[in-house]
């Protein structure tokens, strides 16, 4: 029997549980600022923050990422069983700060659905209490954080419903001489629980 070789998403022959990924901050969408990909030794890559006195945000696009990495319904690959979805069950942020503390620094988890004519429909309560809180104290070495959600309430990706795009989103408020380095996110999830 010949192996069919594959290079999408995850496929399963059976109901596979738990998994994780990490997401490049270079795959994130940053809106203020000047960032640059930097390496700071072997395998050691950031999107650094030139320093300046300002704050904005950026955004990981959980949906498209998710979908596109760990897949949905496949198609055409003889599998007997399909991936029905998967939860996000939690996430860790990883994250540098230097030279200056940051003034503030938070998270939040969106889901937005989109309709014709309508205008967006934003629930920020997705995860119930989010855990973790961001850091703005300078240290020596990466924070990695756990930015939610509560292993109560895990989020469903698209609650298998059309038309959603999950986002976590982190806002920064840097000092003039901040070194902000950010790493990436690192997600753990079940799937075929649905």
């Amino acid at each position: 029997m010949a192996r069919k070789h594959s290079s999408g998403p995850i496929v399963s022959q059976t109901k596979e549980t738990d998994g994780a990924i990490f997401i490049p901050a270079s795959l994130a969408d940053f809106f203020t600022g000047t960032w640059t990909k930097t390496r700071l030794a072997a395998g050691d890559i950031v999107l650094r923050k030139t320093a300046a006195d300002e704050a904005g945000q950026f955004s990981f696009p959980l949906g498209a990422i998710l979908l596109q990495k760990i897949g949905d319904d496949p198609a055409n690959l003889d599998t007997p069983h399909d991936i029905r979805g998967f939860e996000v069950v939690s996430m860790d942020l990883i994250y540098g700060i230097a030279t200056e503390a940051l003034d503030a620094h938070s998270f939040d988890i969106h889901e937005v659905t989109y309709a014709d004519n309508v205008a967006n429909a934003v629930d920020s309560t997705l995860g119930g209490t989010l855990l973790g809180s961001l850091a703005t104290a300078i240290q020596a070495n990466p924070y990695v954080t756990n930015v939610g959600p509560a292993v109560a309430s895990p989020i469903v990706v698209g609650r298998n419903t059309a038309l959603r795009n999950l986002i976590l989103e982190v806002s920064w408020d840097a000092a003039a001489t901040t070194v902000l380095d950010y790493y990436g996110l690192y997600v753990r999830y079940n799937y075929n629980l649905l």
